[in-house]
């Protein structure tokens, strides 16, 4: 059986500037956690068996090689409120189809308040792994996890 594993990540407010008029996500965005998988991707190739689902303050959820456009939104009290329920059901509808068998969460607290709980709507034999801490922290934690599943 093939293990298969999904990453969650927070959108960034640094973003490429483009001159197209979208990009995929995963490289629009240009914060630490994007670079670190970037990096990753480029030494070591894509894993097939990861999927990366990204909260974003603007489209909510979405994957990592969907094209979207430049913005400036945050993840504001408003957004979480619009955002909040509709976003966390769809996480579950996802994961339930893909039949993950690990999830690595890195997200903060804000994004976070807009999936809360999720994890007890799922099968409880996927793993389920936070990044916890600051900036920093996650970003080490995430990079540890990469590199233990897919090197």
């Amino acid at each position: 059986m093939i293990r298969k594993y999904l990453l969650i990540i927070p959108c960034s407010k640094r973003k490429k500037k483009i001159t197209e008029d979208r990009l995929h996500a995963l490289y629009l965005y240009d914060g630490p956690f994007y670079r670190i998988i970037r990096k990753f991707f480029r030494e070591y190739g894509i894993p097939k068996n990861l999927d990366i689902t990204i909260i974003s303050a603007k489209y909510g959820l979405i994957n990592a090689n969907t094209y979207i456009a430049y913005y400036d939104n945050r993840m504001t009290k408003e957004a979480i409120k619009n955002f909040a329920g509709r976003l966390k059901s769809r996480l579950i509808s996802i994961i339930n189809e893909e039949n993950y068998t690990e999830i690595f969460q890195n997200i903060g607290k804000n994004y976070y308040k807009v999936i809360k709980g999720w994890e007890m709507c799922i099968d409880e034999n996927i793993q389920v792994i936070s990044a916890e801490g600051g900036i920093g922290q996650r970003a080490k934690q995430m990079r540890n996890w990469l590199t233990l599943r897919f090197m």
